[in-house]
């Protein structure tokens, strides 16, 4: 008898093992998808939250019309600063006609110069000029802009600006003239200080050049006044020191030697003198000694502001220093002195405490007993005349 194969593939019984793997999947699908709804719904209330912050803030911003009672209440109060940046809120917060706009930085440009902050002032002035021209305002900003530079000393960006506007064409300067006629005597009133005055290859030296770099030169020389001169002093001593370069043969004078400085500079760099190790060493000592001076000017600057009711108040307290013939000196006589002393007694604090922290920062030891001479130990070592071993003697 002969036995059958059985190919056939028995079917694999269904484990219970397999049946509980199916019910695990299954309740990790429900899981995700728990998770999932509860996901949507924080995410639609956190959404919904922010569009409320959104509404919230957009209720918190002032409506045109509140933010221009502030600028008023603000200028009202004598807070020129805070109303001018209060103004400035108003204009960037909705449109406004040219002219209104005008006005209004022509207004911020009087609070920024009222608060004696002139930079800003001029940069308001400008701005209202080049958004429009409103003939009721023109003349008024031309004055003040003056009286900013002025201000600040500017004397130089002073002359070219009255230059520039003295040379605008004004309201009839092309009546019953041709374009080209026009045209001339447009370019006649603008160029006097562009007018070249020398020349030194493609380079060109102007009028307007030559009065900067007189009044760079003489900025560096009053900058070292500070201690001794208030702001409205050095101004006027400035503009006496300009008044010595006005005359044709000093401004000859000073043109030769800026032009010999200049091609001599050329020289040393064409032959190569920078590389020269005794020249490199000096400019570096140069530079340590320039940037060291520039870093006490900004300290000073930063950290020093001294008003006239300061300088009062020293004078009161210190009046027996300004006497004459046992008779009391004016303030106004001794100004500049108690500038002087007040300014002088400021540098010094604001100076060790400013060393005394970058000695930390950079953590600096000085070991004093090593620059101690040989004699000065010894004589410190000696009994002293006084002491009882040299009087036992």
């Amino acid at each position: 008898m002969t036995d059958k194969l059985d190919l056939r593939v028995p079917e694999r019984p269904v484990s219970q093992k397999t049946s509980g793997s199916k019910t695990i999947i299954f309740i990790n699908l429900m899981i995700l998808l728990l998770a999932g709804i509860t996901l949507a719904i924080l995410l639609f209330r956190t959404g919904h939250g922010m569009l409320g912050d959104v509404s919230a803030k957009k209720e918190t911003t002032l409506s045109g019309d509140i933010q221009k009672q502030v600028a008023l209440k603000l200028e009202k109060q004598g807070l020129n600063r805070v109303a001018a940046s209060a103004w400035e809120k108003y204009l960037s917060g909705s449109d406004h006609k040219k002219d209104e706009a005008a006005k209004i930085w022509f207004r911020i440009g009087k609070l920024y110069q009222d608060a004696d902050t002139y930079d800003q002032a001029l940069a308001a002035y400008y701005r209202s000029e080049h958004i429009s021209t409103v003939s009721e305002i023109s003349s008024e900003i031309s004055r003040r802009v003056q009286e900013c530079l002025e201000a600040m000393g500017k004397f130089a960006a002073l002359r070219d600006e009255l230059a520039e506007r003295v040379g605008m064409p004004q309201a009839d300067a092309g009546q019953n003239q041709s374009p080209n006629q026009s045209t001339a005597r447009t370019l006649n009133q603008t160029t006097p200080r562009q007018t070249i005055v020398a020349e030194i290859g493609p380079r060109k030296i102007t009028v307007s050049d030559i009065d900067h770099q007189i009044e760079t030169i003489i900025d560096r020389q009053l900058s070292r006044m500070a201690a001794y001169l208030p702001e409205d002093a050095r101004n006027q001593q400035k503009e006496t020191l300009l008044k010595q370069f006005s005359s044709t043969s000093q401004r000859q004078q000073f043109l030769n030697q800026y032009l010999g400085q200049e091609i001599l500079y050329r020289e040393a760099r064409a032959s190569n003198l920078m590389n020269d190790p005794a020249v490199k060493s000096e400019i570096t000592d140069q530079e340590r000694a320039l940037l060291a001076a520039r870093m006490v000017e900004k300290m000073y600057a930063d950290n020093i502001k001294i008003t006239p009711g300061d300088l009062n108040t020293y004078y009161e307290a210190h009046k027996a220093d300004y006497m004459k013939d046992d008779k009391q000196k004016p303030f106004d006589e001794v100004k500049n002195e108690v500038y002087a002393a007040l300014r002088a007694s400021k540098e010094k604090e604001v100076q060790e405490a400013f060393l005394n922290h970058l000695k930390d920062k950079y953590d600096v030891v000085i070991h004093s007993s090593v620059l101690t001479s040989e004699k000065e130990i010894e004589n410190s070592a000696a009994p002293s005349s006084n002491s009882p071993a040299s009087k036992a003697k």
